[in-house]
């Protein structure tokens, strides 16, 4: 479907404006990578979630030729046991290796954050930094 109706129109915009600079779609693009990275100008990054793309077969396919960032949603986020957190960073590290991706906990958007939220995102945060520094 995407490559009947979207890709077309991408791939014109791409060389009306020289790029796409950041790929997104709701919903799983896994599927479909190998279209993406058919688009005529260069993808700056795609955006993969981690909640309905299959990430692992998503990078495999990216191969390196497109930029990626993993958004983590309100689950990954909001997870209590911080074992289970370093369990899912660890394992998206060991896929992603020296790979120049970026994780981002944009999925997690309460509309009226309380300080219980912030602390909730900056755990959140804490724990990819000392997983990654480590």
């Amino acid at each position: 479907m995407y490559e009947e109706f979207c890709f077309p129109y991408e791939d014109d915009l791409s060389r009306f404006y020289g790029n796409i600079r950041w790929w997104h779609s709701c919903g799983s693009k896994s599927s479909f990578i190998s279209t993406i990275k058919k688009i005529s100008s260069p993808v700056g990054v795609i955006d993969l979630n981690w909640w309905n793309d299959d990430v692992y077969k998503a990078i495999k396919e990216l191969n390196g030729k497109i930029h990626y960032h993993i958004r983590f949603g309100e689950n990954e986020i909001m997870q209590s046991n911080s074992d289970i957190i370093r369990n899912t960073i660890n394992a998206i590290l060991s896929v992603v290796k020296n790979d120049n991706s970026m994780f981002r906990i944009d999925g997690y958007q309460p509309s009226n954050p309380t300080e219980e939220d912030v602390h909730t995102m900056k755990r959140f945060i804490n724990l990819v930094k000392e997983i990654c520094d480590s």
